[in-house]
């Protein structure tokens, strides 16, 4: 693996957590009504199963490993070694989507590399291709870009104390270059 895609490894790990078992989207119809009946941490921890009345409604993207969802159905479960082995793998094809996306970034470090990746990992490489990080980067305007980076801290509209972590800390990665 190269080294801007082992250094997004890094960055993507905490903040996406560890899940072994598949787990239905947060914002679903199955996860507010698993939220609601008090089931879903025993849920992902493996202690409660889903219940027969509620197995109709929709789950979709089911999550597993470092929030890996290509593939991912009810009742998966991964060993530690699959969900490190899946999140190297989608951090190197996430890392060609960004090379390819803002060119710009094959003449930077590999830390700049990492942390576009890292956010492309979570908004999607489209998004980061449309995104004001990479027409920042693409005319080296690097503390501007940087400063991009912190604008993605929403989710449906709301400021997410996750996502500002998140951010400051690829922000802080991309500016060490």
């Amino acid at each position: 693996m190269s080294a801007a895609a082992d250094l997004a490894c890094g960055l993507i790990r905490p903040f996406e957590g560890l899940s072994l078992r598949a787990y239905p989207d947060p914002k679903s119809d199955l996860a507010r009504a698993m939220r609601k009946a008090g089931i879903m941490t025993a849920y992902m921890q493996g202690r409660a199963e889903i219940p027969p009345a509620l197995r109709g409604l929709d789950g979709a993207p089911w999550t597993i490993g470092y929030g890996e969802t290509l593939g991912v159905h009810e009742d998966m479960w991964w060993t530690q070694e699959q969900a490190e082995a899946q999140l190297q793998r989608r951090a190197a094809s996430f890392l060609l989507g960004v090379l390819g996306a803002c060119p710009q970034l094959l003449r930077e470090s590999a830390t700049r590399q990492a942390a576009c990746t890292s956010l492309a990992y979570n908004i999607g490489v489209k998004a980061f291709r449309l995104s004001s990080v990479s027409r920042c980067t693409m005319r080296r305007e690097y503390p501007a870009a940087g400063d991009r980076m912190l604008l993605w801290n929403k989710g449906n509209g709301v400021v997410l104390p996750g996502l500002v972590a998140r951010r400051k800390a690829e922000r802080a990665m991309y500016l060490t270059a």
